[in-house]
């Protein structure tokens, strides 16, 4: 049986399933990273690096305003055109690299639609909290006071640059926002694409329509027929909780407590203040 120590932050969260990780993922550049299971979901957990599409075509890097703002195809900056953002931040996509039919992500992978986003908001309480649940906790990435940023969930949303559609960098500081897009057409206009975001001073998570020229951060979620029951997860909810003599009893602080689940598993745990 394992230890666990969870602080008050991440106790809400374990109630509702501890963060599995997943099986991890690379693109056609090499880059591996790290993965997680959420829900009924597997999501990469840090923001997508590629240069390639997965059918093995180059994605082009428009560095210079004139280029980034003319282009109606796929294409990928850094941040502030500066390779050492590249970690942690990735690269920045413009929406037509989204939503190109070659795929943007790794194979076995793809860009989340609206509607898988939508599950990942559902499946962490709503979207009003669930932007806190997706966000690094602390003020590394993030301004401060990172509203609600616990990261629960795992999936470790960090704050980065935008690329407006005309070139420029947004001005606004690197740590108020993180913007995905999801690989939908807008319906308010047709030169938009739909993106979700987090921010900051908020716990929530929306939906917005802005430039298909845009760059924004990318995430990629795993195909439904690759992903779960390749992992072969079996569902896991808690059942009973147990003191050290096996007797029934509630949850409390600083106790070592058994935690009986569904499948049969425990573990011990304690919750310090």
């Amino acid at each position: 049986m394992k230890k666990i120590l969870l602080t008050p932050f991440l106790l809400l969260h374990f109630f509702a399933g501890a963060q599995t990780p997943g099986g991890g993922a690379t693109d056609l550049n090499g880059n591996e990273y790290a993965t997680v299971v959420i829900g009924n979901q597997e999501w990469f957990a840090e923001n997508l690096r590629t240069s390639f599409y997965s059918n093995g075509d180059l994605i082009p890097n428009a560095i210079e305003d004139t280029l980034w703002s003319a282009t109606t195809q796929g294409a990928w900056c850094h941040v502030m055109n500066d390779t050492t953002y590249e970690q942690p931040y990735g690269k920045l996509y413009n929406w037509y690299a989204a939503a190109d039919t070659r795929n943007l992500c790794p194979t076995g992978w793809h860009v989340p639609m609206r509607s898988e986003w939508q599950e990942l908001h559902s499946f962490l309480g709503g979207a009003s909290v669930a932007g806190g649940k997706m966000k690094e906790a602390g003020v590394d990435h993030w301004d401060s006071p990172n509203t609600g940023g616990t990261n629960a969930s795992g999936f470790t949303a960090i704050g980065s640059e935008e690329r407006t559609t005309w070139g420029p960098f947004g001005n606004l500081s690197m740590g108020f926002k993180a913007f995905y897009w999801t690989g939908e057409q807008g319906t308010s206009d047709p030169d938009f694409g739909i993106y979700t975001g987090v921010y900051a001073q908020l716990a929530s998570a929306d939906f917005n329509e802005w430039f298909k020229g845009s760059g924004h951060s990318m995430r990629c979620v795993r195909e439904a027929t690759t992903g779960i029951n390749e992992l072969n997860l079996a569902p896991k909810k808690l059942v009973r909780i147990l003191d050290l003599m096996g007797r029934e009893t509630q949850f409390e602080f600083n106790t070592i407590l058994i935690y009986q689940y569904s499948d049969g598993t425990t573990n011990k745990v304690v919750v310090n203040l």
